[in-house]
């Protein structure tokens, strides 16, 4: 279970900077700061009552494995993954609330 919550952390850290990067690369022409699209992004995330753990509700499992060091504690490898569209519907649905935001 606290592997599957670790995976998910990871994934939920790289969604946020994706979809940082994604508003500063649209909002670019506004030459915004990274500050100031992070900022945008958690403000339409805050609109819209959503959140990046909705997103990661229900991940896929690809594998896992584990292994039994010599110290008895079990080491667990686990790889998760989501849908590429849940997450592109995800940021675009931001991003519209973000414009109508500003």
């Amino acid at each position: 279970m606290q592997s599957l919550t670790l995976a998910k952390t990871e994934l939920a850290g790289l969604i946020k900077t994706n979809l940082t990067f994604k508003f500063k690369e649209i909002l670019e022409n506004k030459q915004l700061s990274g500050e100031r699209a992070e900022s945008m992004a958690n403000t339409a995330m805050n609109a819209q009552g959503v959140s990046i753990d909705h997103v990661l509700s229900n991940p896929r499992i690809l594998f896992v494995a584990y292994r039994t060091l010599e110290n008895k504690n079990v080491e667990v490898s686990i790889r998760i993954a989501i849908p590429k569209k849940k997450v592109n519907d995800f940021t675009d649905a931001l991003i519209k609330t973000a414009n109508y935001i500003e």
